[in-house]
């Protein structure tokens, strides 16, 4: 009776391993196969996933390879835009697969720390509005700042820079600094230096069409370049479709400075 009892425990013991080592796998290849994640969605989606229940397609989801992007709606104006750990931004107005792609290391790297800053709400899904100026890494430097990578492509004049500290991904109502500069087609625009960190920098000139608005980074000079490297090489970068794709990649953008500034800081 003993025996038998003994028999029955061990393998009601090895049963319960097996379950767990079977749930431990599963989580690990839902992880493993973990594609990307969206960046917006607009109309109605779903998400259907093999062996689960249709769900409702949100931005910040994270999408597996496999997965089913499924559209329910007529709205020719309805879309998602998935950030996918290859490094590629796509956008999808029909019903569509999630591809199974090897992730890239370094752009997978970006993606994830980029998603992160959406997952705490640091960044608005879809930035528009304030002008299309480029948002940047600037160097920390103790007398004038250079903004030049920011104002490029306004025409020459005279512009006034206010610069409002980013605090929690949201800019500031008090300003930090305004500034009087001349931007012309050749040579540096630079303003008042500002303490490293994140700012939202608003552009204004003589003409309201003239200027916009835009973010920096500003680094330490022994981070800088790594820093500038890797934003102008980042997911989404090079995005040059419609508005509602370059709209999720700013935000992509800003949620990465947030990173970088956050990358260099804990290096200080």
């Amino acid at each position: 009776m003993r025996l038998v009892c003994s028999l029955v425990c061990v393998l009601l013991i090895a049963s319960g391993a097996a379950g767990r080592t079977r749930a431990a796998a599963a989580a690990q290849s839902v992880q493993a196969s973990a594609a990307g994640f969206v960046v917006d969605v607009k109309g109605r989606w779903e998400l259907a996933r093999p062996g689960a229940a249709p769900m409702p397609l949100t931005r910040k989801t994270v999408v597996n390879a496999g997965d089913t992007l499924r559209r329910g709606d007529d709205d020719p104006a309805s879309y998602v835009i998935v950030a996918l750990y290859t490094g590629v931004v796509e956008k999808y107005v029909v019903t569509r697969t999630v591809p199974a792609r090897a992730e890239s290391t370094v752009f997978g790297r970006i993606v994830r720390a980029i998603q992160q800053r959406f997952e705490e709400g640091f960044v608005t899904a879809s930035v528009r509005g304030g002008g299309d100026l480029p948002d940047a890494v600037v160097e920390a430097t103790p007398d004038r700042m250079d903004v030049s990578a920011v104002l490029r492509g306004l025409g020459a004049g005279t512009y006034t820079v206010t610069a409002y500290p980013v605090l929690n991904g949201r800019a500031s109502s008090s300003a930090r600094a305004a500034e009087r500069v001349n931007a012309a087609a050749t040579g540096a625009v630079a303003i008042a230096p500002l303490p490293p960190g994140v700012y939202q920098l608003d552009v204004s000139g003589s003409n309201p069409a003239e200027g916009g608005r835009a973010w920096i980074a500003v680094v330490a000079p022994d981070r800088y370049a790594d820093a500038a490297r890797a934003f102008v090489t980042r997911p989404g970068a090079n995005v040059s479709g419609d508005a509602d794709m370059r709209a999720a990649a700013r935000a992509m953008a800003r949620a990465y400075l947030i990173v970088l500034d956050a990358e260099a800081r804990a290096t200080r």
